[in-house]
């Protein structure tokens, strides 16, 4: 904080607050640390641009103010888990969360009001809660659940400190517990939804984060508002992916992500009717090819892909996608 250069023994933690050797300096040995002191004492400009990176990142990230906030969040959001505990009626139903998968048309599902607004359910929230916080619960104890996994190995080479990040599709908002805890990292991070219950349930989980009640084919931002813009578990439940593609590349100045997207490499969208949470709702599977182009409509390219489960008896894949703006020629 001082602004002075931090040469200090290594520990494997370090490298999640500093940019080491860029930052800090770090040693392995006394012999080591000797060698250091005497080669920054000979070469001072290279220690001063260290020393002052290093108290920039100290007085954006490190402050006591900044530390005690964090904390504050921390215990806050534990304080309304624990609420949220005593308050549950009945343990959580696994086997009701997603079922009842039927065929349908594409007819049964076009303008179909109750279908497409289902998502906007105030049973939802409550009962999503339950299984997030049991996940959540066993993140961390080390045992993740797999779409935050997914998610981190798609987007970890990427991701920087105070990254903005639009969650599209945010649900509760616990893709920025499960982020920030796994990566490691602070996110400048913004989600929206159209259902207002789940953005309610959010805002009360996370009051220091920005939400907004929105279609993610029409987002309230500006152009190129975000370093990157995810659309989760959204595709599969709307009538226009394509345009939701485009909105999202919209707001991004250069990263897109699409995850946990059901794909088929069929010719043809199927649809499906199913019970989410013992609402009534649909689902449908997208063929890769049409993902590709409507990408490239996007301009957007394709930079990672990542199949975590599939069922190729029945062509299905659920798959994530990590995409990059296209640079327009001047």
């Amino acid at each position: 904080m001082c602004g002075a250069l931090l040469i200090t023994d290594f520990k494997e933690n370090l490298a999640d607050f500093f940019v080491l050797g860029k930052e800090i300096i770090t040693y392995h040995s006394h012999e080591e640390c000797v060698e250091l002191v005497r080669y920054y004492h000979t070469h001072p400009d290279e220690a001063e641009r260290i020393a002052r990176a290093g108290q920039e990142r100290s007085l954006r990230d490190h402050s006591y103010r900044l530390r005690m906030a964090k904390t504050a969040e921390i215990i806050r959001r534990h304080m309304r888990l624990q609420e949220d505990r005593r308050r549950e009626q009945s343990p959580l139903d696994y086997a009701r969360i997603s079922y009842g998968h039927q065929a349908i048309s594409a007819h049964e599902v076009q303008g179909n009001t109750a279908l497409l607004s289902a998502w906007q359910d105030e049973s939802i929230p409550v009962r999503q809660r339950q299984l997030v916080n049991s996940e959540l619960a066993d993140m961390y104890r080390g045992h993740p659940p797999k779409p935050f996994t997914v998610l981190c190995d798609l987007i970890r080479e990427i991701v920087r400190p105070h990254m903005s990040f639009l969650d599209i599709g945010c649900a509760g908002g616990y893709y920025y517990e499960g982020l920030e805890y796994l990566l490691k990292t602070t996110l400048d991070y913004t989600g929206t939804d159209y259902s207002e219950p789940l953005i309610a349930m959010a805002r009360s989980y996370y009051p220091h984060r920005q939400f907004a009640v929105a279609d993610g084919a029409h987002l309230p931002y500006v152009s190129a508002s975000f370093d990157l813009a995810m659309s989760s578990g959204v595709l599969l439940v709307v009538e226009n992916p394509a345009e939701h593609i485009a909105e999202a590349a919209r707001v991004s100045n250069r990263w897109v992500v699409l995850h946990r997207i059901p794909v088929c490499y069929g010719k043809e969208i199927r649809y499906m009717k199913k019970f989410a949470y013992h609402v009534e709702t649909f689902e449908q599977v997208l063929p890769m090819h049409l993902i590709e182009q409507w990408l490239r409509e996007s301009k957007l390219h394709l930079v990672k892909t990542i199949v975590y489960e599939k069922s190729p008896e029945t062509d299905t894949y659920w798959m994530s996608f990590l995409a990059e703006k296209m640079i327009e020629p001047v």
